[in-house]
């Protein structure tokens, strides 16, 4: 698990560095420990592509909003709550 958050987090603040305010991730929906990951740095669901991977094999579209402290739109875990 931290070698993963190591690695989001170096991306967020490369991402923050160039400029960026957010970040898109995709994700097969039955990928639970990347969806652990995501949603622990504050990332929210903001679409699903339906049968994206196959029959039955959804991909959930999240967005991670970035701060001058990281991941999440306060550097904080949990930011996602009012997700759909």
């Amino acid at each position: 698990r931290a070698v993963a958050t190591g690695l989001l987090d170096g991306l967020a603040a490369a991402a923050v560095a160039r400029g960026a305010t957010r970040m898109l991730l995709e994700v097969r929906r039955d990928n639970a420990p990347a969806l652990v990951l995501y949603r622990r740095a504050g990332a929210a669901r903001i679409a699903t592509r339906a049968d994206y991977y196959g029959p039955g094999a959804d991909a959930l579209v999240l967005e991670l909003a970035l701060g001058a402290t990281g991941p999440g739109p306060t550097g904080r875990p949990g930011a996602a709550e009012g997700e759909r």
